[in-house]
């Protein structure tokens, strides 16, 4: 007796959807570049208006001679107490002559304003160890091209992780002003800025605005000047911070797989492949998927090719395990 012929059903593995970040309506992801702002005055005056949640766009500059961009997230997804975050996110590009760029994402959990008292920390994402030594190159490159001269030696760095980050640092708070530490409020502490603001008409009270992004210390008869001094203050004390605190270097699968596209199921027996891989740190579910919805985030904001961001979130699947990041 001849029997018939089944055919299995076909599995379709679930898709993800795009994160609650603010800075690019994730559905657009794939068929339209983000917005972006290149102009510092332009970004005050959009970003002062509301909360730091809502964005401000996403900035562009270079940092030794590649893209260099910065954007702000939130995120409800801690596995233990909520931190107040920055992702440096070193992502293959093939469209740059280096084969790189480099991104920073302000991360700080749904609802805390961009001035607050939670535990700071650095993450600097790496697709491969090998990648490194091409960053140490651009810094370094890019601190001899701000000291004009070649007084920077090669061993500026020396494979020393918060010395690269305390550059990428200085060169974030040079080019963008202060919008990833103080958000719009930066536009406060700008005569020039605040001229504009004024002419908009879009500052109700300065004092509610500056309690609102956590400045405790301003009231609603503060003096331009008393208000300007603070929130420069206040971004000193939040650099401070963020420069004291803990820096961790982590191997990034969904980088590491941009960086080498190829099938994954040969891969999918190494498990090693497709974890976020520290040191120094160790990550549950939560932070899992933050992570990996922060790095499809990036790699959308500096626009990867669509095909380069299709792979990126096969690898996200398996990263999470198949959940929402």
């Amino acid at each position: 007796m001849k029997l018939p012929r089944i055919t299995p059903p076909k599995l379709t593995p679930p898709r993800l959807k795009r994160p609650a970040l603010p800075t690019l309506d994730w559905r657009k992801a794939l068929s339209a570049p983000a917005a972006v702002s290149s102009s510092l005055s332009d970004s005050l005056i959009s970003g002062v208006g509301g909360a730091f949640d809502t964005g401000f766009g996403l900035l562009r500059d270079t940092i030794g001679g590649v893209p260099f961009f910065g954007t702000t997230a939130s995120s409800e997804l801690y596995d233990h107490s909520k931190i107040d975050e920055k992702h440096y996110f070193l992502i293959p590009d093939d469209r740059t002559e280096d084969g790189f760029s480099l991104l920073i994402t302000r991360c700080l959990p749904a609802g805390v304003p961009p001035i607050n008292d939670l535990p700071k920390r650095r993450l600097l994402h790496l697709p491969s160890n090998e990648a490194l030594p091409m960053l140490e190159h651009i810094l370094l490159r890019e601190a001899r091209e701000r000291a004009q001269a070649e007084t920077v030696t090669g061993n500026a760095f020396s494979n020393n992780l918060d010395a690269m980050i305390d550059e990428i640092d200085r060169v974030d708070s040079k080019v963008f002003g202060g919008l990833l530490t103080v958000g719009g409020l930066v536009a406060l502490a700008n005569p020039l800025a605040g001229a504009a603001l004024a002419a908009h008409a879009i500052i109700p009270s300065v004092g509610l605005i500056a309690a609102k992004y956590g400045l405790k210390a301003a009231s609603r008869t503060a003096t331009n000047l008393e208000l300007s001094r603070e929130i420069r203050r206040a971004e000193k004390q939040l650099t401070a911070q963020f420069r004291s605190s803990e820096t961790l270097s982590l191997l990034n699968p969904v980088l590491h797989h941009v960086g080498t596209p190829g099938p994954l199921d040969m891969w999918l027996a190494e498990s090693e492949r497709f974890a976020f891989a520290s040191d120094s740190s160790a990550f549950g579910d939560h932070d899992i998927r933050r992570l990996a919805a922060l790095t499809l985030q990036a790699l959308a904001d500096c626009g990867v090719e669509e095909r380069a961001l299709a792979h990126a979130f096969e690898v996200a699947e398996i990263v999470t395990g198949g959940r929402e990041p």
